[in-house]
């Protein structure tokens, strides 16, 4: 055999085995397979299995096709919708006007000064409660005064009987 005979005896021989393994594995995993050869020099291509059988086979992975594309496509357009929502929230979350950005500084700036009237509420206390403890008497005080002098008291005592506990 020379180059053009052999590559032909040899490209037959290939189709046929691939024939051969795609009905084995039809077989044995129990599925329907079809398989379309095309020689360079073949007037037509070779089909397995034949006839009518090839035809449904094809027929149906175009369908089964046809469903995964619609279903790709309905996941991707719910994919589109649930990003669109993150977008809208994030530009609302961000993007306000000149009198939301005012609120929003004015709440922040109570809270801070809120913070800075119980930190001073506490060492005010805590003050009162060591002049106290050198004078051995409490100076008259307000009735704020008194109440955070006896939270400031009571913090301390569960302090040291949680530490001796």
């Amino acid at each position: 055999m020379h180059g053009a005979e052999r590559y032909q005896h040899k490209n037959t021989g290939a189709s046929v085995g691939l024939i051969k393994k795609v009905s084995e594995l039809s077989t044995l995993c129990d599925i329907k397979a079809c398989i379309i050869v095309y020689g360079p020099k073949e007037p037509k291509p070779v089909v397995w299995p034949f006839g009518s059988e090839a035809h449904r086979v094809l027929t149906q992975f175009i369908a089964k096709l046809r469903e995964l594309r619609i279903l790709l496509l309905a996941q991707f357009i719910a994919k589109l919708h649930v990003l669109a929502q993150f977008i809208a929230k994030f530009i609302d979350k961000k993007m306000m006007n000149q009198e939301g950005f005012m609120r929003q500084h004015i709440a922040k700036l109570r809270e801070h000064v809120g913070k800075h009237e119980r930190e001073n509420r506490e060492l005010e206390s805590s003050l009162l409660l060591r002049e106290g403890l050198v004078r051995k008497n409490i100076p008259t005080v307000s009735i704020e005064e008194a109440t955070s002098l006896c939270w400031l008291i009571d913090t301390k005592l569960k302090l040291v009987y949680d530490r001796t506990a």
